[in-house]
């Protein structure tokens, strides 16, 4: 055991003492650094079942959609066909457009051009209908609805892109403890396309050699660690630049922690 574990490990031991969330101290070490399965050895009987891992691995969507499942064994994929009808597409669009705003990164590389959709925050519309919506992805994975971010939807014109970026936060990186307060970190990633899209648009996964085509009401959906609780680097994906058209997505991800604690 090197130097900086056994100070984690007494720092464990005496915030344990003093009654510390036994999620909180996960966190906190992880942001640290300390791989997860280390995090593990040193809480022992007291690692919280909470964050188990291998259970957000396996949600009730895989025996319900089966046949969904992409033909890949480096990462869950599912795809699921018509999870949105048309005038809920349309619907969800018509919010979405009244209150678009520039698209954010959790961490800047330099590149201006890195992300350069628009985006909405569906959580902050008071339409019924999204939170019915919000339900019906919860209800579909099998996980609670307050265990995830609230919905957000991003509009692609002629030229814009998403780069190579993954989902996860990284543990150990400056902004890992802000991005995975209080909600932890992103599991599940629950993605709609709104519409059918001209030309270009397309989700490529380049660790996996697969690209998906915008294709209007159907679900794209995948996790973002393995059960070990890493981040997995073959999640890594591409909105690619639409060409002709636009394209329109909403997404929803999934949290290893509740809202409600």
């Amino acid at each position: 055991m090197d130097k900086n574990h056994r100070e984690w490990v007494d720092w464990y031991n005496v915030n344990l003492k003093r009654g510390c969330c036994t999620e909180e101290m996960v966190q906190l070490m992880c942001a640290g650094g300390i791989p997860l399965i280390d995090v593990k050895h040193i809480m022992g009987e007291n690692y919280p079942d909470s964050l188990d891992f291998s259970n957000l691995t396996k949600p009730s969507l895989i025996n319900s959609y089966k046949e969904n499942k992409v033909n890949t064994d480096k990462v869950q994929m599912y795809v699921i066909d018509r999870f949105m009808d048309n005038s809920e597409c349309n619907l969800i669009i018509s919010l979405m457009e009244t209150a678009l705003q520039p698209s954010e990164v959790t961490v800047s590389n330099g590149d201006e051009r890195f992300r350069t959709s628009t985006t909405c925050y569906l959580g902050d519309q008071t339409h019924p209908f999204v939170g019915e919506l919000d339900i019906r992805i919860a209800q579909t994975m099998g996980f609670a609805s307050f265990n995830s971010e609230a919905i957000q939807g991003q509009k692609y014109d002629v030229g814009q892109e998403f780069k190579a970026h993954t989902d996860f936060f990284q543990p150990g990186a400056p902004e890992y403890g802000h991005f995975t307060v209080p909600l932890g970190q992103r599991t599940w990633s629950f993605m709609v396309y709104l519409n059918d899209t001209e030309e270009g648009g397309e989700t490529e996964f380049p660790k996996l050699g697969l690209s998906f085509r915008p294709k209007k009401g159907s679900a794209l959906v995948w996790n973002n660690l393995s059960a070990q609780g890493y981040g997995n680097e073959a999640t890594l994906h591409h909105a690619k630049p639409v060409v002709k058209g636009n394209k329109y997505v909403i997404t929803k991800w999934f949290r290893t922690r509740s809202s409600l604690l």
